[in-house]
């Protein structure tokens, strides 16, 4: 049976958190006994899957203590629904290099990654994100649920292939990515593969995937690049 993919379900097992987070724990006044609404909420988590390091605001308020290097994230964080601008900067720097509005969904968990182009005029990143809604939805016993983004900007579709298991996730483009798909809970050696060709650009061993959990599986880097630090390559973040 599916449970409505929100805050709710996801932090199920985590009542004290889940509390916290919402003020589930109706409170009242000693004097006037007064019920005390919990706030309407949103959660938001933002990874940079640029190689350049950004700082994120929203409504022009940065959301990262320090500057967001390539790979790294935030955790979730609480932010109001509705309609709000997402502002992408370089490091450092003052000027918006991408601005773009977003939608939070109230009570539902959402994922933006900050990505990055290279200019073929000027040789320089142009920096924007990809935003969704990330939809949690109940595991079945002994598995966990994997989806697959292709973050990789000068990179062909590419598949995602799970060693030992039939699950594949096939054919994504840039920015292409899948919904959640159920695996099962075990150790894997993971492969991207040109979608076209078959061959092999990146292999990442021993991923330990638990049962219960979400993951995004990412495609990292550039194919075309010398620098080891930017080489195409797998990251697997769990929710």
């Amino acid at each position: 049976m599916k449970t409505n993919p929100t805050i709710f379900s996801k932090l199920a097992r985590r009542t004290t958190l889940a509390a916290a987070v919402f003020g589930i724990a109706v409170a009242f006044t000693a004097c006037k006994n007064e019920v005390i609404e919990p706030e309407a909420i949103g959660m938001l988590a933002v990874t940079n899957a640029s190689p350049s390091s950004v700082d994120f605001l929203i409504d022009s308020k940065q959301v990262n203590n320090g500057a967001l290097t390539f790979g790294s994230k935030t955790i979730y964080f609480r932010t109001y629904p509705g309609s709000r601008t997402g502002e992408v900067r370089f490091a450092g720097t003052t000027a918006d290099a991408y601005s773009k509005k977003f939608e939070i969904t109230e009570g539902y968990y959402h994922s933006l990654y900050v990505i990055s182009q290279k200019n073929a005029t000027t040789q320089k990143d142009t920096l924007s994100y990809v935003f969704l809604r990330d939809e949690f939805t109940q595991t079945e016993t002994g598995k966990a649920k994997i989806r697959f983004m292709n973050l990789s900007s000068d990179s062909p579709a590419l598949n995602l292939v799970f060693e030992t298991d039939t699950t594949t996730f096939n054919n994504i483009a840039f920015k292409g990515r899948t919904a959640f798909k159920s695996v099962p809970a075990k150790k894997y050696t993971l492969t991207l593969k040109n979608s076209v060709t078959g061959t092999a650009v990146a292999t990442l061993a021993d991923v330990q995937i638990d049962q219960n959990r979400f993951y995004t599986v990412w495609a990292k880097g550039l194919s075309a690049t010398t620098v080891d630090a930017q080489k195409l390559a797998i990251k697997v973040d769990m929710h």
